[in-house]
Order: C-alpha cells, then structure tokens, then sequence
C-alpha cells in the first residue's frame, strides 16, 4: 500500500483560509477488503458512508472555505471530486464522484487554534455527518 497526501493552506485574511489536498492510495495485489482504499474515512471525501465505495486505488482533490466568527464559533465550505478504482489502467472508466458539504466549529484551544468540529456532507446519493476535534485536513 501507497498513501499519499498534500495539503495547502493560503490565509487571504486573518479570519479565513483556504485548505486544498490532493491524496492518492495504491493498493497492489490481492488486497483484503480491510486493505482497499475507501471513500469518507480520515479526510477523503467526505459525503461517503465509509464501507460503500472501495476499490484498491484512490485518487481525490478538495479545497476548503474555512471562516473564524466572535465568540468561538466559526464556519467552513468544502467540495472535492475523486474515484475509487481497481488500478491505474481502469481510470478512463472511472467515475468522477463529487463531495460537497459545510460545517461548524466552535475554537477549544486559541494558541494552537484547535477546533471541535460538526460536518454535513454530501456525495453521489449518500450523505453523512461528521464530528471530531481538529479540521479535517
């Protein structure tokens, strides 16, 4: 297996930022199910209940509107396309799936601006929610 992740960060002003990835898994073989890659875990592709759409290859790109507000309390926008597919060579086959969604946060620790967050997401005929601490990338 080959994960593989960039991320951007460009602050416009000091209240917003915008977050970009880029991320890519490779899988070679006869992979075990608990092996594939799969949409709507960690931070790829949101929108996505977890076991639905895996394959042995991953390849996603999103981009994230996030928006401090007074009192703790922020918002975020994010959208990202990507597939899942069984290699490299099936990838002019692929479906191209989207992700779109948004979120809130309430800031827990101002120095290292760590963040609770509350998303909604959707993709292609699925929905989820997510929460956690920390942004999504």
């Amino acid at each position: 297996m080959l994960p593989s992740a960039s991320n951007a960060y460009v602050t416009p002003r000091e209240e917003e930022v915008i977050a970009i990835r880029g991320s890519a898994r490779f899988a070679f073989g006869d992979v075990p199910f608990y092996g594939e890659s799969f949409f709507g875990t960690k931070s790829d592709m949101r929108g996505y209940t977890v076991v639905t759409l895996h394959d042995n290859t991953l390849l996603a790109a999103q981009a994230e509107y996030r928006r401090e507000f007074p009192y703790r309390m922020g918002a975020v926008a994010f959208a990202g396309v990507g597939t899942v597919v069984r290699d490299l060579g099936a990838l002019d086959e692929a479906e191209a799936l989207p992700s779109v969604g948004f979120g809130l946060r309430v800031l827990l620790e101002k120095e290292n601006h760590v963040n609770f967050r509350l998303d909604f997401a959707w993709g292609k005929d699925q929905s989820a929610i997510y929460f956690g601490v920390g942004e999504a990338f």
